[in-house]
């Protein structure tokens, strides 16, 4: 993402120092650093860790700080990098991300905390929520990236995509540098995710959805399972198309695996998925049930503009498709522009935008577009919502066509106003669809969804009070949570409301929300469970378990702390559930935790919060007077009964850890 934002916080006298891939080697001088690195500011709210951090924590450490938000496409590029980073210099190299927004919605911690859990990020991130951190260190575009020494002295600074083979050599010789004075820590610090926190959904993170019109069949991408589950209109799971497992690899339904899939269109009894994180466009056969590499190696395309045969050119980030004939028009977010896929001469091309990323309308290989995400027909006209310039607007499918702007104004021009024309404010919308003759806009950010007239320009709110939660009924009191995907069968709506994981059903004549609830759910046990396994395998820190499952009109509390650790008998821990007006409190001291659910059997809530917190100290007499305390918090979903749904396990991390590390 490019801005135009200009910030400074660091002395004059220090002048950023950036990294050059043909320059990548550095002075020991400057590997010594040039300023010290401001500290973090006290008070902002951290993810993946249990307490706040400061820079100070880690001297020993190398320390790479991203600077980023979670709607920036280019942001998403470099998690790869970071990954492999962090693989490779697992003792070495600590990565904290700041996240300083752009929009304001995504200045909310809860939302952070979602993209947290949506990017599966496994290192520490702040919420710079008012840009503190970025101006302390004169940071100007996302992404950008501050490399520390294990001084806390800054090395220097960089932006962009790429950030592997610039920043590898550097840590390489920060590591040779300050080994030798033996001013490297090699012991490993724990962090406590926030994935180990989460309940097991059945959905996670649905991105996009499709209906096939024939036979009504829903076709959901759960795409943070990496799947594409197939279910009727009345929510009975047909059958599941992908293994789970994150990949590239073609062949049946179970064994193929995906990446992040997003769009979809069904055409011609196929269904073509943008599989975002492969860079690729699958194909799904329902006469053949294989699963197909239409185009992309897997690897995302670095050049801007290369056109060509389907077997020889990469992607970059297609993030939907819609099917026309026989071509497939795609919104590849990466580059900023439409793609077309010709099926029958198996060529790639641009259709629309330069590559560059802002707002400008006019003949469509000399416009300028945003982060597309989402498409839909509307007559001869391709509609896209335009996210990064939170806009609506459209292209032909003629070769004379344009780019032109419904409401929307630029970068920096979002918010929530209805209205017409250059009076609307949409924020992050992601996905539009037709409905009779008017636009439906899932916009996103302001957790709505609303009606565009393309005739009028006029937009108007139609289901969402902007407060996100999952509150069915009338559509201006339901809510929702950054809803990411549409589709329209007659007057009906599906949406994929995506931070709630659930599918939600829009009846466009009543004016009433409801929540799909599915059945047959076994078809997808043998995949979740592979998948838990897969977790459990590769998670390493050890943990307190709360496993908590309804009984005899009870819900249990069981602890179990890790080995040397036991529960401090001289202190109350407790477990607390409340329905914002009810609560029970109980001990769990003696490992009872058993809590009655009489008092919520006529409660209206959705959803029961389960909270509390452990004081515990070392087995070890010696050690005994240290205590350490954990805070635990979980929604418990309500069922048709009015008792809570069954749970079989809640996580809780306890970082395994002496108190003097901390100091």
């Amino acid at each position: 993402m490019r801005s135009a934002i200009l910030l400074v916080g660091l002395p004059r006298r220090w002048t950023p120092s950036f990294f050059s891939i043909k320059n990548h080697f550095m002075h020991i001088d400057r590997l010594k650093g040039l300023v010290n690195a401001p500290e973090f500011p006290k008070g902002l709210a951290w993810f993946n860790t249990d307490y706040p951090l400061l820079l100070n924590d880690f001297k020993g450490k190398i320390v790479l700080l991203d600077f980023w938000t979670y709607c920036c496409i280019n942001c998403h590029h470099v998690l790869p990098d970071l990954k492999r980073l962090e693989s490779e210099y697992p003792n070495e190299l600590v990565v904290i991300g700041v996240h300083s927004a752009k929009f304001s919605s995504e200045k909310d911690s809860d939302n952070i905390r979602e993209a947290v859990l949506r990017h599966k990020i496994q290192h520490p991130v702040v919420n710079d929520y008012e840009m503190t951190v970025w101006r302390n260190f004169a940071i100007r575009s996302w992404p950008s990236f501050v490399l520390l020494n294990p001084a806390g002295r800054i090395v220097g600074q960089s932006s962009g995509e790429g950030i592997y083979a610039k920043i590898q050599p550097i840590i390489e010789q920060l590591i040779d540098v300050f080994g030798a004075d033996d001013m490297i820590s090699r012991k490993a610090i724990p962090f406590t995710l926030e994935e180990s926190k989460e309940a097991k959904t059945l959905l996670s993170f649905p991105s996009k959805i499709e209906v096939n019109k024939a036979n009504k069949h829903l076709y959901i991408v759960d795409s943070n399972n990496n799947r594409i589950i197939v279910a009727t209109e009345k929510g009975e799971i047909l059958s599941c198309i992908g293994s789970g497992d994150s990949g590239l690899k073609d062949g049946s339904f179970s064994e193929a695996q995906f990446n992040q899939p997003q769009g979809l269109s069904y055409h011609n009894n196929c269904l073509y998925v943008a599989d975002t994180e492969n860079h690729a466009i699958r194909v799904v056969d329902f006469e053949s049930g294989q699963v197909s590499t239409l185009i992309g190696t897997g690897e995302q395309a670095k050049k801007f503009n290369v056109e060509g045969n389907f077997s020889d050119i990469s992607l970059n980030s297609p993030w939907d498709i819609e099917a026309d004939k026989d071509r497939l028009f795609v919104a590849m977010a990466g580059p900023h522009q439409i793609w077309e896929l010709n099926l029958t001469t198996q060529f790639a091309k641009v259709w629309a935008g330069t590559g560059g990323e802002t707002l400008r309308d006019g003949p469509r290989k000399e416009a300028l577009l945003a982060q597309p995400s989402g498409l839909c027909f509307y007559g001869k006209e391709l509609i896209f919502a335009d996210s990064e310039v939170s806009a609506i607007r459209s292209v032909g499918i003629t070769e004379d066509a344009a780019v032109q702007t419904y409401v929307g104004e630029g970068l920096f021009d979002y918010g929530d106003i209805d209205g017409i024309s250059n009076d609307v404010r949409l924020q992050h919308p992601l996905a539009v669809a037709t409905w009779r003759d008017q636009i439906v806009v899932a916009d996103t950010y302001n957790n709505k969804i609303k009606l565009l007239n393309p005739l009028t320009n006029e937009v108007k709110t139609l289901i969402g009070t902007g407060e996100s939660g999952t509150k069915d009924g009338l559509f201006t009191e339901a809510t929702l949570n950054e809803p990411a995907g549409l589709a329209v069968v007659g007057n009906i709506l599906f949406i994929a409301d995506t931070n709630n994981h659930l599918i939600r059903i829009a009846d466009l004549s009543s004016k009433q929300l409801s929540t799909l609830m599915f059945t047959n759910t076994s078809l997808l046990q043998s995949l979740d469970s592979k998948s838990e396994k897969s977790a459990e395998s590769s998670f390493t820190h050890k943990t307190s378990l709360i496993s908590i499952f309804p009984k005899n009109n009870e819900l249990k509390v069981a602890i179990s702390l890790p080995e040397n650790m036991k529960l401090n008998e001289l202190a109350d821990s407790v477990a607390i559930l409340t329905d914002g007006k009810k609560t029970v409190r109980v001990s769990l001291n003696g490992l009872d935790g058993k809590i009655p659910l009489d008092l919520f059997k006529t409660t209206d809530a959705e959803e029961l919060k389960l909270s509390g917190y452990l004081y515990y100290c070392e087995k070890n007499p010696e050690n005994m007077g240290q205590c350490f305390v954990h805070e635990f918090e979980q929604n418990v979903h309500l069922s048709d009964n009015n008792t809570p749904a069954a749970v079989e396990l809640i996580t809780v991390n306890v970082p395994d850890y002496d108190a003097n590390d901390l100091f």
